[in-house]
């Protein structure tokens, strides 16, 4: 392998821009210069697909001439109106009692302050993954129990019927589970359950057992992929997942869980396969220090909430999440201008907005992103 420069520029990306009522028409442009990997060929031959996919070495004089343009038609930027999801991923291990008590307080008082918008639906999934073979199988990394796999939201989002199930098959935790689900799996915020509880009491209930290995990470995308063809969202949604845990995916020192835990990325990628959504958001109530015996590893949650721009709460100082999930709702609203390059951009050499120069821009996440400000 020898290593090249290449360049690309990217031009005329149309789209609009709504910030509250305002709409406008906008033209985004840039040029960005990055390097890549390519395999020398060997005793001076290539094969025809080889050949055809050399490049000649760069000119560095005209570096930002090189390639053609990669072009986005259209993309939206603001609080555009759009369904919006809000999917928490619960650790329902037996050291989350009083986290989850405080994170239902918040979401109480955000119904009490009507934060919700109307579009938005609300479930719940845990923190529970599979054997990778099936997905009705716990991974063998968890301690179990019989019944274990009916877990309400073991690669499922809670409702009604997955309770009820659970409690007749597994009678040593039904009363954990005394609050009825709604029927719905994704209910609308302020649903209440045939005896007049908020839905979102149901989905926060937990057995609260040792479990041993918490990878939300790792069961947000089994559950896309358990889901692949299911219509879980509605067309064009913002999804927005929260995970919520006093630990860090894979929850326990486990070098081959930590080395494939799906990136952002994948995860996208994954999502919008399901549906044709506008955007997914990542937001984290974890630890960002160790506080209690469990570890936290290389803070993936939080890591993962911010690339995607999602609002963090530690879990270790935090009693009071109504601040929050107040924040959490309105950037889940909220669509940013987030450019995915690839591959990863070295430099920015020009931005433009309307024809006219943009400076207020930044390039993260290893180069992967660039995100502009201020409009």
């Amino acid at each position: 392998m020898k290593q090249k420069t290449n360049y690309f520029s990217c031009q005329a990306w149309t789209g609009k821009i709504a910030i509250m009522t305002l709409v406008m028409a906008l033209n985004f442009g840039c040029r960005a210069g990055f390097d890549f990997l390519e395999e020398s060929s060997k005793e001076g031959s290539s094969s025809p697909q080889q050949a055809k996919n050399e490049e000649p070495e760069p000119n560095e004089d005209d570096a930002v001439s090189q390639g053609n343009p990669l072009r986005q038609l259209s993309f939206k930027v603001g609080n555009v109106g759009a369904p919006v999801e809000f999917i928490f991923v619960v650790d329902n291990s037996i050291s989350m009692n009083q986290i989850l008590s405080q994170v239902e307080t918040g979401l109480l008082q955000a119904l009490t302050n009507n934060s919700f918008p109307e579009t938005a639906r609300l479930g719940a999934i845990s923190t529970m993954i599979s054997d990778g073979v099936s997905f009705d199988t716990p991974h063998p990394t968890i301690t179990t129990y019989p019944g274990i796999e009916q877990e309400p939201g073991f690669l499922h989002l809670i409702n009604d019927a997955r309770i009820q199930q659970y409690r007749s098959n597994v009678t040593q935790y039904a009363e954990l589970w005394s609050i009825r689900g709604c029927e719905r799996s994704l209910f609308a915020p302020n649903d209440q359950n045939a005896d007049g509880i908020p839905c979102l009491r149901s989905i926060l209930q937990s057995s609260a057992t040792a479990l041993g290995t918490e990878a939300g990470i790792h069961a947000v995308y089994q559950f896309l992929d358990r889901n692949f063809n299911a219509p879980l969202f509605r067309e064009g949604a913002i999804v927005n997942f929260i995970f919520v845990s006093d630990t860090h995916d894979p929850g326990r020192p486990d070098q081959q869980l930590i080395d494939a835990r799906p990136s952002f990325d994948d995860l996208k990628l994954i999502a919008g396969f399901n549906r044709n959504l506008l955007d997914v958001k990542f937001h984290a109530i974890s630890p960002q220090v160790r506080c209690t015996s469990e570890d936290i590893f290389d803070r993936a949650y939080i890591q993962l909430a911010r690339v995607s721009r999602g609002e963090i709460a530690d879990s270790c100082t935090t009693t009071d999440y109504t601040d929050f999930i107040a924040n959490m709702i309105v950037k889940g609203q909220f669509i940013e201008p987030i450019f995915n390059l690839q591959p990863p951009a070295a430099t920015i050499t020009e931005v433009t907005v309307n024809g006219s120069a943009v400076f207020d821009y930044k390039l993260e996440n290893g180069g992967r992103q660039l995100i502009l400000e201020g409009l």
